[in-house]
């Protein structure tokens, strides 16, 4: 359903300061150009420095760059991504040139993959107050404190009815939804 128009002519008028938007435009938007137009020459400089001396398109360079600062999780989307679409166009490997030919290499991927990171080994951490490991333990979970949990729940990270009525806008204070 459309929203109904707004009426917002309240009738009054407010005066423009052109003098104030010049000031401003002088004092502060154009300095901000200046400096951003020094750090943009500078970092073409140094783009200009990895196609010369490096080798390397600025494009492929300013990419690469990016995925480095992305966290994993969006570096990993990103690299699948730019793999599938490689690979539905057909770019997926590069051809060995005599180079490659010479050290006995039959072209590589665009996109390599890389060995997985190996999983943390999680383990289970003794309470200050359990016993002292002797070291006859053959796990950490051989010397852990397996007695019930001093407040008597099934869960110690489970909150009590009473700590729950102490909240705001929960238990028994709280106003029931209109049906």
């Amino acid at each position: 359903m459309a929203r109904a128009k707004k009426n917002d002519d309240t009738g009054e008028l407010k005066a423009m300061d052109f003098g104030k938007a010049v000031h401003l435009y002088r004092e502060d938007i154009v300095p901000a150009i200046s400096k951003v137009g020094e750090h943009a020459q500078e970092v073409s400089t140094a783009y200009k420095a990895i196609k010369k001396y490096c080798h390397i398109p600025p494009q492929i360079a300013r990419f690469c760059f990016k995925l480095a600062d992305e966290e994993d999780s969006k570096r990993d989307v990103q690299l699948r991504a730019l793999s599938g679409l490689l690979s539905e166009l057909g770019i997926g490997i590069i051809s060995a040139d005599l180079v490659d030919q010479a050290q006995g290499s039959a072209g590589t991927s665009v996109v390599p993959t890389a060995a997985p990171k190996p999983r943390p080994n999680l383990v289970v951490v003794p309470p200050a107050d359990a016993p002292v490991a002797d070291g006859s333990e053959t796990d950490l979970t051989d010397a852990a404190d397996t007695s019930p949990n001093p407040v008597g729940q099934e869960n110690p990270f489970e909150a009590t009815d009473e700590e729950l009525n102490k909240q705001a806008g929960r238990g028994k204070g709280r106003k029931p939804k209109p049906e």
